[in-house]
């Protein structure tokens, strides 16, 4: 049996974790966001998948995103540069790795953005994708 969706996510949460960077790492894609927030943060979640239509095993392109949050509210221009830091070594942390999951290929970081900055909050997606190798179906 191989990985699942909410099993590849604990992984990569796990792997933020261990940064020791951020006050919050967790699923977004679990629950409802949060009302407040401890910054810096880290929210993780599955971002969707397209079937390759490969057979007899299915394969799933896999998309996860991490949201990297950061407060400042003294300089707008340290709280992007505390942002780059971070997503640097979110980056760093998952693209091009396995992270221990069997049934898959190295992560690849496809896009870092802008998401918003508002009132000294700043948010940056940083993209994934991951070829996801299913069982092979059994008739």
């Amino acid at each position: 049996m191989g990985y699942t969706i909410s099993q590849i996510e604990d992984v990569l949460i796990t792997t933020v974790k261990n940064l020791s960077l951020f006050k919050i790492v967790d699923s977004l894609g679990r629950k409802d966001e949060p009302v407040t927030l401890d910054y810096p943060a880290c929210f993780l979640y599955f971002a969707g998948d397209k079937n390759t239509e490969s057979q007899p095993r299915p394969i799933f392109e896999s998309l996860y995103d991490a949201l990297v949050i950061v407060k400042n509210l003294r300089a707008e221009n340290k709280a992007a540069k505390d942002a780059y830091s971070l997503i640097d070594s979110v980056r760093l942390a998952i693209n091009g790795k396995l992270l221990g999951i069997t049934d898959i290929e190295p992560f690849i970081c496809t896009a870092r953005e802008l998401v918003d900055f508002d009132a000294g909050v700043i948010t940056y997606r940083v993209q994934f994708k991951a070829r996801h190798y299913l069982d092979v179906p059994v008739m």
